[in-house]
């Protein structure tokens, strides 16, 4: 074929859509209402299209990063969806203010896509959530590996097609408790008396930890002056009590200075996400008690404006109200629950954390 031939087949690259002046053949697609708009690109475009916007648009901040799995989605056809998984940015200027800049990048199942690492440092933690709860590989990432769950953990939770170890039906009320249902402790289902399910062909005694640490074990050493020291590895946690949870922390120290940190938060991963999926509206609020115990109500309220806001729902000027007032005293809860521990941790022992749990239940009172 010639190359005059080959120029004229070429797929022609639409000018009009945004920034393919700038990054030609970037943006493929656009989609807009009222209130929102996003930009759909290319995959191979990507790295170059985010450049872009962070050097030339002033695009500084990469908020957010998620990803969507739209394998059971009935409309799918309809929308024009051939791919499964569709990654998601959203990409504020601090410098210009106003709202955010949407990109959307189709990835078929088993496929990989560039990370935005180089780009934008922050998303190193958002592209691992989106590799751990979705599977989607990023290509150049610089430590992809689990972060809400723990390493070995069967599957990516939230996936459509990911089942977790309780699975009964697709939706709740399960029909083994209503109507007619009775009563029975989940455990006594398992072969194993607990929460857990074992991959086909893992076996818990041969198991060995994968090396998962080596930005750490690598660090670099410095040492001090003339005083030739030598660097340790230590674990804090996951059972710590400066951590108020489970939570493990892997650091390389010289002295007293931190080389290098790891952290390792996957142990308190409930899968609320997938639980969420299968409930009615009204049984997902107590589930947003329990991810934060300082902040409940402030969690049952973003909750709620979500629900209401997919509903159309109006609520009461008088409701209103108490919304920003209970929100309020939760920040209170929040502060001084969060003073008194600090004052705690410091050495102070229990007296200044008892005046502020003294308050908190004063206040928890009137929830």
């Amino acid at each position: 074929m010639s190359e005059a031939t080959a120029v004229a087949t070429a797929p022609a690259v639409d000018s009009s859509l945004p920034y393919n002046d700038a990054v030609p053949g970037a943006v493929v697609g656009t989609w807009a209402d009222d209130t929102d708009k996003a930009l759909f690109v290319a995959p191979d475009k990507l790295i170059d299209l985010l450049t872009h916007l962070r050097d030339k648009e002033q695009y500084d901040l990469l908020a957010n990063l998620t990803c969507v799995d739209y394998q059971a989605y009935k409309g799918k056809a309809r929308a024009g969806i051939s791919e499964r998984f569709d990654v998601v940015y959203h990409l504020y200027s601090t410098a210009k203010g106003g709202g955010p800049v949407r990109l959307h990048v189709r990835v078929p199942e088993g496929d990989t896509i560039a990370s935005a690492t180089s780009v934008y440092p922050g998303a190193n933690l958002q592209e691992r959530e989106v590799y751990d709860l979705f599977g989607i590989t990023f290509e150049g990432h610089p430590n992809l590996r689990r972060v809400l769950t723990w390493e070995g953990f069967n599957g990516h939770p939230l996936r459509k097609d990911w089942k977790e170890a309780y699975f009964e039906e697709e939706t709740k009320p399960f029909k083994s408790r209503h109507p007619g249902g009775g009563y029975h402790w989940h455990e006594d289902k398992l072969p194993w008396g607990d929460n857990n399910t074992y991959p086909s062909g893992w076996d818990p005694d041969s198991w060995e930890e994968p090396v998962t640490y080596v930005p750490v074990s690598q660090a670099p050493h410095h040492g001090y002056g003339e005083l030739d020291t030598q660097s340790i590895v230590i674990n804090l946690g996951p059972h710590h009590p400066s951590t108020h949870g489970v939570f493990r922390m892997l650091t390389r120290m010289e002295g007293e200075t931190i080389l290098a940190l790891e952290p390792e938060m996957g142990y308190l991963h409930r899968n609320h996400e997938k639980i969420g999926e299968r409930n009615t509206w009204l049984m997902n609020m107590p589930f947003t008690d329990r991810l934060d115990y300082i902040n409940s109500m402030s969690n049952n309220l973003g909750y709620a404006l979500a629900v209401e806001k997919l509903l159309n729902i109006e609520v009461p000027e008088r409701a209103q109200y108490i919304r920003v007032i209970m929100a309020e005293l939760t920040r209170v809860v929040n502060h001084t629950w969060s003073i008194g521990f600090i004052l705690n941790d410091l050495g102070a022992l229990q007296t200044p954390a008892l005046y502020a749990i003294e308050e908190r239940e004063m206040i928890l009172d009137l929830f």
